[in-house]
């Protein structure tokens, strides 16, 4: 017959380092419970219409979609299909840039 476990009363086989259960350590040293911080962290937030120190608010970043997409009607209306490549590229980075997440605190 095997040893019980002292936390669940779980029986154990001969020679098991642990509880299959509870996952308690037997017979060995039990470790004292871990410390938690007292206070958490304030958690930083994002935010992508508000204006902050390195991103436009709102106004300027509707007012770049705007002109992007101006940009992007000049390209089409010139059948320059280099003009138009270049269009997307260009169109795609500036959006990507201006839409992006900033962080508020």
């Amino acid at each position: 017959m095997g040893v019980t476990c002292s936390s669940c009363g779980a029986v154990l086989r001969s020679g098991a380092p642990w509880c299959a259960q509870c996952f308690a350590p037997v017979g060995g040293a039990v470790l004292p419970p871990i410390q938690v911080a007292g206070e958490q962290a304030v958690l930083p937030t994002y935010t992508r219409w508000r204006k902050t120190d390195t991103k436009f608010g709102p106004f300027g970043r509707v007012a770049w979609t705007l002109a992007m997409g101006v940009g992007f009607g000049l390209a089409l209306f010139s059948q320059d299909p280099f003009a138009i490549v270049a269009m997307v590229i260009v169109a795609g980075v500036v959006l990507r840039s201006v839409w992006a997440r900033s962080r508020l605190s």
